[in-house]
């Protein structure tokens, strides 16, 4: 190794390090807030009704779920889906659809697999 090599050190900071420790420090406090809803084109954010249309019409435009029963309610950006599918790949898939919305902060996916 030559001497540019050796003088290289390369120094990682923890968050878990004891304060205590040559080098640690006790991490950043940050408030756990949600993120504001994704402005739509306007600049606007999405209103939970236009959310909930936008999440509608997402699933009605995929034809694996043209013909499932699902309910859409959205409550200050937070989806929620009850209903019934009839296989796990759809509700998986009404998931990440909703999650796709733009304004969609999380989901709430309360799908039920139908027995067959």
């Amino acid at each position: 190794m030559s001497k540019t090599e050796e003088s290289k050190e390369r120094t990682l900071f923890s968050e878990r390090a004891e304060p205590d420790r040559p080098g640690g420090f006790h991490g950043v406090r940050q408030p756990m807030e949600p993120d504001p809803a994704v402005p739509v084109p306007g600049g606007e954010p999405a209103t939970d009704a236009a959310l909930a249309q936008g999440v509608e019409r997402a699933l009605g435009a995929d034809g694996r779920l043209e013909d499932e029963q699902i309910a859409v309610r959205v409550s200050g950006g937070v989806v929620e889906m009850d209903g019934a599918v009839a296989l796990e790949f759809q509700r998986t898939l009404a998931d990440g659809i909703a999650r796709s919305v733009p304004g969609v902060l999380s989901v709430q996916n309360r799908l039920a697999v139908a027995e067959q």
